[in-house]
């Protein structure tokens, strides 16, 4: 009887344990959680993914702010940290995306020159 017993008391107390989860820590470990993946996975993320990263940010940002006024200073000190952690990311991003725009403008630059160029050529004289 006992070896019946003992499997469903642990299965009840790990109910009970996980029932017990304080909200506020759960908010700070999930978005911990989510910007640790984000940040293992941006390099390779499509415009898609970070639209869809910025949803899932926004609502785990809702449920950190819902427990924001019952945590403790330490607390909401590591919230900003993880906060910070993901607007770093997207900041890292945004300066790639602007690099990455003005490499492509300046590989265009030849071509312009010459375009430019070209008006001021004697091609204008035969007309």
């Amino acid at each position: 009887m006992k070896r019946r017993l003992f499997p469903l008391m642990m299965l009840l107390a790990g109910l009970v344990a996980v029932g017990c989860v304080d909200p506020k820590a759960k908010a700070v470990e999930d978005m911990d959680s989510f910007i640790d993946k984000v940040e293992a996975e941006s390099d390779s993320y499509t415009e898609s993914d970070w639209e869809s990263a910025d949803a899932e940010f926004v609502e785990l940002s809702a449920k950190l702010e819902e427990n924001y006024s019952d945590m403790t200073e330490e607390e909401r000190d590591e919230v900003s940290k993880t906060l910070g952690r993901y607007y770093g990311l997207q900041t890292k991003r945004g300066i790639e995306s602007a690099a990455k725009g003005v490499k492509e403008a300046f590989e265009s630059i030849p071509s312009f020159i010459e375009g430019f160029s070209e008006a001021f050529s004697d091609g204008d004289a035969e007309e």
